[in-house]
């Protein structure tokens, strides 16, 4: 199947409607995308998930993150446990599948039982810890932000380090503007009581306050923290 699954030739992706244009930006034609529903190959890949062999796991993660943006083939990793047989790539020794694998998170937390079910399967721990590594920080960064818009989740949320590396990270952010996913990370947060509570803890709050500059509020196209211009308003 994996011929199947190749990048079609120029030929076959002529198409103009706006649903051919993701495949093909994707690598994917249409006709080959309905012959792999067909022959349930999402399936066939998840179920390679259980192997040890890392060059068979990264050509298995690959197509399923492809595979990922169409909702039809989300239901069918759901109803095999994708989540729960991509989690183990989380915290293993090569980097290159634990990359993979918050990619593949990332496409499949748009969905809400995808996210329901990380959280079921009690990944958010491992999710957050994956922040202090710098490798994995901006793709965990928009992988939490995906997953703190569920008010369920941001309670669960709470009970990790999440607070506390938020507010280092805004705090010591090396570039001089700030991150969206990260502001947006931090507004999620904030807007739940846990968590504003956790955010107000000790001098955190202080320093939050010490952040903000008097100059942000002459400029009304800008919040400025620290000199940065985060929220532009046009």
């Amino acid at each position: 199947f994996l011929l199947m699954i190749r990048r079609p030739p120029r030929s076959t992706q002529s198409r103009s409607s706006a649903a051919s244009d993701v495949y093909k930006r994707q690598g994917i034609n249409a006709e080959y995308m309905g012959k792999m529903k067909k022959r349930k190959i999402a399936t066939q890949l998840v179920k390679m998930l259980d192997r040890n062999n890392p060059d068979l796991l990264i050509i298995s993660l690959v197509f399923l993150k492809k595979l990922s943006i169409f909702a039809e083939n989300k239901d069918e990793m759901l109803q095999n446990k994708i989540i729960q047989k991509v989690g183990r790539f989380l915290n293993c020794m090569n980097p290159v599948l634990t990359q993979l694998a918050l990619r593949l998170f990332l496409n499949l937390s748009f969905d809400k039982s995808m996210r329901a079910d990380i959280e079921k399967n009690g990944l958010l721990p491992k999710i957050v810890e994956l922040l202090k590594a710098t490798q994995f920080r901006a793709i965990v960064l928009c992988l939490v932000y995906l997953l703190s818009t569920d008010d369920k989740i941001r309670n669960s949320l709470a009970g990790t380090e999440l607070h506390h590396l938020v507010y280092q990270l805004i705090l010591h952010f090396p570039e001089p503007i700030l991150g969206r996913e990260l502001i947006a990370l931090g507004i999620n947060l904030a807007a739940n009581k846990r968590n504003a509570e956790l955010l107000s803890q000790g001098d955190m709050l202080d320093n939050f306050c010490l952040l903000y500059t008097s100059d942000a509020a002459d400029d009304l196209l800008c919040v400025d923290l620290g000199g940065r211009r985060i929220i532009n308003k046009k």
